[in-house]
This record gives structure tokens, C-alpha cells and sequence, in this order.
């Protein structure tokens, strides 16, 4: 009896220990089960992203990669080719401005314009044509305030075949200057004209000195250096002045000896940077006087070639009555091709033309 209570015993004590061993030797889990009251793990972690989903896509998707189009390659033309002329001989009158940017393809600029376009200023400017020239008004005697305007004429796609970096060409165009509010006034075509506040500008004022420059974010930067060929020297230790080298004269400030002339630049974008030219056409005979050659030591070097914009633009600058004719832009350095069409240039582009308004 005693040996089966002891059994029975020993068999109730090997049980307790068995549940015993079984309750602490399963992994140590501490997990709660729901609805207990025991405390949460720390959820103080900042979380990896506060963007929110993009409500456009299915959740869980990824946007697929983009990638840029492949830049169209830019056809070869050769030197010699117009690109662009206009003499304005098969216009008739025209009193409008906005019927002559129509009727040339131009465009008006505005600090607000109906593409979404946006100019450094507005407008102040009257174009007219007027016995085969176009006329422009942004003065009349005071009558017109005359803020600085501006009307492209040659887009981005059209020059970039001619102008991109590494391609030599030429822009001659004649002025005549009216009236101007002062000497400092002037008219003139805009290289790399990139729609607001870039551009490269050889502006020739009424008191017959100018400058050679590019404008670059706001800033002006000049390529000619003091010298023979500094386009703002005034017959002094800066050098000669342009009247001085067309007529002989001496510059004096505030006179305006260029009103009434007539002028023809010529603008030729070579490798180093801008050549400017000028010829007086009231002088029989008279030859182109280079007015200006780049140096590599001016504080403009640098930024030639920088500007990825190749449109032309007329700007005003300023209170100025100007006429401007026989606008003429062609490839190469050469003299002005005998052959003014414009044909053999578009044929050259027409497939570049193609393939980039399609990306766009």
C-alpha cells in the first residue's frame, strides 16, 4: 500500500514538473493577447516619408522612369547660304504695328503675353512700313516715353542650324537714326536673344559710341577691350571713337552726330567673339570700318558661346525714332551673298525643323 501511495506521488510530482518546464521553456514570448491591457511597443519612430501618395497611380505601383528625348542632330550648312532677308520693298504702307509683326512673322514682346511668355518690358514701341522701310517710333518728340522694346524676329529653331556654338555668320542691317531724347540712344539687332534678360548686343549710340556686349541674367559684360578697336572709346586714353573713325571728327558729350546718317553694321560672330563693322552710306565710296574686335583678356570672353538661344531680335533702346533696312543674316563670314533667297537655307533645315517640333 505504502509502495503504491509512493507511486502515486511520484508520478503527481514528475507531472508538476513537466507542466512546469513547459510553461518557461518556449522562447520567452512576452506578446500580449488581444484585448490585453499590457503596454505597446515604442512607436515614437519618425515616419520614412511624409509625401503623399500619388492619387493619380493604383496603390502599390512605382512610376515608371522617364527619360529625355534625344536632342535632334543639327544639319551641316555651308558658309554662304542666306538665312534670312528682308528689304521690305513688296510691303505697301502699313500704320499698325501689330499688321506688321503679322505680316512679317515678327513678334511683339510684353511682360505678359498670350502664350505664357513673359518680356523684361513692355512694349512702347510703333512699327510702321514706310516707303519700303520699317519705321519705328518710341519717342515722337516726347509724345512717347520710350521704354526699352523689343520685337523678335528670328526664332530659337530657325537660327540654331546657322548660330549653334562652333558656326560662324554674319547680321548686317542699316539704320537711321530720326530723334532721340538723348545722345545715348540707339537701335539694334540682338544675337542669342534669349526672351527676357540674355543676349549678345552691339549697340550703337546717337553719339557715336557704342558697345559690344553680352547681357547675361542682368548683368552687362563687355568683349572688346581700350584701344584700336574698343567700340566705346571717346577720344581719349579708352581709345578712338567711331565718329572719329568714319569722319574724323572728335566725340563730344551730349551731341549726337549719327542722327540723320545712314549706317550699315555688320555684326560677324566668329570663334573668339563679335567683329562689328560700320559704313556710312552718305559718304560715295565709302568702305566698312572695323569698329570693334573681342579680346580674350575682357571680362565678356568668357561668357561667348554660353548662351544656348539663338533668336534675333530688334530691341529700342529707349527714346529713340529709327528706321531699319535691308535686314540681312547669312552664314559664314564672307560678304553678303549676291543670291538675297533664303531657299537654299530652308531646304537645308526643313527636316531638322520636322523631327524638333515633333518633340515638342
Amino acid at each position: 500500500m505504502k509502495k503504491t501511495v509512493a507511486l502515486i506521488l511520484a508520478l503527481l510530482m514528475i507531472s508538476v514538473l513537466f507542466v512546469s518546464c513547459n510553461k518557461q521553456g518556449n522562447g520567452g514570448d512576452t506578446t500580449p493577447a488581444p484585448g490585453s491591457s499590457a503596454a505597446a511597443p515604442n512607436t515614437t519612430k519618425a515616419p520614412e516619408s511624409t509625401k503623399k501618395p500619388d492619387a493619380t497611380k493604383a496603390p502599390g505601383t512605382t512610376a515608371e522612369p522617364t527619360t529625355e528625348k534625344p536632342e535632334v542632330p543639327v544639319p551641316t550648312i555651308a558658309d554662304g547660304l542666306m538665312v534670312y532677308h528682308q528689304d521690305f520693298d513688296s510691303l505697301p504702307d502699313i500704320t499698325d504695328s501689330n499688321e506688321v509683326a503679322s505680316k512679317l512673322g515678327w513678334q511683339i514682346r510684353n511682360k505678359k503675353m498670350d502664350n505664357g511668355d513673359v518680356a523684361l518690358t513692355d512694349n512702347s514701341a510703333v512699327y510702321t512700313i514706310e516707303n519700303g522701310k520699317l519705321k519705328i517710333v518710341n519717342y515722337d518728340n516726347g509724345n512717347i516715353k520710350g521704354n526699352d522694346s523689343y520685337l523678335k524676329i528670328l526664332d530659337d529653331n530657325f537660327m540654331k542650324p546657322a548660330a549653334v556654338k562652333g558656326k560662324t555668320y554674319t547680321i548686317q542691317y542699316d539704320v537711321h537714326y530720326i530723334a532721340a531724347t538723348s545722345d545715348s540712344r540707339y537701335v539694334c539687332i540682338l544675337a542669342n536673344y534669349g526672351g527676357y534678360d540674355t543676349y549678345n548686343s552691339f549697340h550703337l549710340r546717337a553719339n557715336g559710341t557704342a558697345n559690344n556686349q553680352v547681357r547675361y541674367i542682368s548683368s552687362w559684360y563687355t568683349y572688346d577691350i581700350a584701344g584700336d578697336f574698343y567700340a566705346a572709346g571717346k577720344d581719349d586714353t579708352t581709345g578712338s571713337s567711331i565718329v572719329q573713325k568714319l569722319y574724323g571728327t572728335t566725340y563730344v558729350k551730349g551731341e549726337s552726330p549719327l542722327l540723320g546718317k545712314d549706317l550699315t553694321i555688320r555684326y560677324q560672330v566668329t570663334a573668339e567673339g563679335p567683329v562689328v563693322w560700320i559704313r556710312d552710306n552718305s559718304v560715295a565710296g565709302a568702305d566698312f570700318v572695323c569698329v570693334s574686335k573681342p579680346d580674350a583678356t575682357a571680362n565678356g570672353a568668357f561668357y561667348w558661346g554660353l548662351i544656348e538661344n539663338y533668336a534675333l531680335c530688334i530691341k529700342t533702346g529707349g527714346a529713340i525714332d529709327s528706321y531699319v533696312d535691308n535686314i540681312s543674316v547669312w552664314t559664314g563670314l564672307g560678304n553678303e551673298p549676291l543670291d538675297t533667297s533664303d531657299t537654299a537655307y530652308k531646304a537645308a533645315i526643313a527636316d531638322y525643323l520636322k523631327q524638333v517640333e515633333a518633340q515638342q
